[in-house]
Formats: structure tokens, sequence, C-alpha cells
């Protein structure tokens, strides 16, 4: 005797979700033939490549992802927290697509740079 058919489809909503990236997990994900896969506890992902690179991303809205950091320079729990920060700054509204005219990039852009005078005029001229 099994389980009911209707039991096998029900989503488990009340259940604890148990987080799919572990340390463990991630020491031991086997690496793409090709191009990288991603692992997903969302919102947090793993970006893991075909060379071994294991980089932190974050679904801020609309598809767009956030690169937090690499494995081995952050931690998991570190990544998580971070992810969860960058989520509610978002939700707060501090996080804004940033959108510069070319004008004021150049402007910004000659501001910070470090060039002799006669450079700067020349780069200020045209």
């Amino acid at each position: 005797m099994g389980a009911h058919p209707i039991a096998l489809q029900r989503d488990n909503t009340g259940a604890t979700a148990v987080p799919r990236l572990t340390d463990l997990a991630l020491k031991n994900v086997r690496l793409p033939e090709r191009g990288h896969v991603t692992l997903w506890d969302k919102p947090l992902g793993c970006r893991v490549s075909r060379t071994g690179v294991k980089t932190f991303i974050v679904i801020l809205h609309s598809g767009r992802r956030q690169k937090i950091g690499r494995y081995g320079d952050i931690t998991l729990t570190q990544a998580r927290d971070a992810a969860q920060r960058l989520k509610a700054e978002k939700t707060l509204g501090r996080i804004l697509p940033r959108s510069v005219s070319l004008a004021d990039a150049r402007k910004e852009y000659l501001a910070q740079l470090n060039v002799r005078e006669n450079t700067r005029v020349y780069y200020e001229r045209n």
C-alpha cells in the first residue's frame, strides 16, 4: 500500500524548507562541461562555471541578478546575509537603477582621472 496519488502531488506548504545550498553541496558540485550552471536556494543562487569558479548571486527584480561575491572569499552564511540585506534594500527603495547621461558620465570620469594637465585639457577639449 502506497501513499494516495493526490497526496504525492500535494505541495508541502507547511513543511520547513531545507536549504539546497550547503557548504557540502557547494564543495561537491559537479562542474558543467561548458558554460555555467546556477544552483538556487531562492533568493540566493550560486553560479558554477566550468573552470570551478563559484559565484554567489541574488535576483533583485524582474530577473536582474546582482553578484554578491565568490565562494571562498565569502562564506555561505555571509552570502545569505548579503542576499537578505540586498533584497530588503531593494524593497525599501534604496537600490534604484542608476541612469546617467553621457555628459554627466564624462564629467564624473574626468573628475576621478589622474593624468597630467595637458592630457586633461586634451580630454576636456574633445
